[in-house]
């Protein structure tokens, strides 16, 4: 878990967790899309997307 936010940054609205599958996808001419899962593996799925550049 992260430590307590000083007063300049917002609060998490949840805490680190670490995530038990992860990897790299071949998605052609030379890219890749990292990959990973993490939470309840019973509960229901879900996909999020972040662009980083």
């Amino acid at each position: 878990m992260r430590p307590s936010a000083s007063s300049t940054e917002a609060p998490q609205p949840f805490p680190d967790i670490e995530p038990y599958a992860r990897g790299l996808l071949d998605v052609g001419d030379g890219n890749q899309v990292y990959w990973e899962t993490s939470g309840n593996p019973h509960s229901r799925p879900a996909l999020v997307a972040q662009r980083q550049w």
